[in-house]
């Protein structure tokens, strides 16, 4: 699972994201930090059980996007005879414009809700 944040034009200075699966039929493996993301981060698996807590932070960031790979989050099927849903949320983001900080309060993840 690719976790992606749009900065909406302004450069990314943090964030936190939790991605939730249902653990009796999804079980994490790693979580890799992203290729647009070089910076100050943290992934937290298993804890709890079905949820990836990533945060990625720093004021020299530069990253700005609409879609900044910031981590993957690695998923083994446990059950083979089952749809299960994958679903996360931006906990907060903190973008830069010019000498500007923007926080965006929390939000549902949707580009990226899925099933399998």
């Amino acid at each position: 699972v690719e976790v992606r944040v749009n900065s909406n034009g302004a450069r990314l200075i943090a964030m936190q994201a939790i991605i939730s699966w249902d653990a009796a039929h999804l079980e994490s493996t790693t979580c890799t930090q992203g290729p647009d993301w070089v910076l100050e981060w943290y992934c937290t698996l298993k804890d709890p059980i079905n949820k990836a807590k990533i945060s990625a932070i720093s004021l020299d960031s530069v990253a700005s996007g609409s879609a900044l790979r910031v981590a993957t989050v690695n998923l083994v099927a446990t059950s083979l005879t089952v749809v299960s849903g994958i679903s996360g949320s931006i906990v907060v983001m903190t973008r830069r414009s010019g000498s500007t900080d923007i926080n965006d309060s929390p939000s549902a993840v949707f580009a990226g809700a899925s099933s399998i």
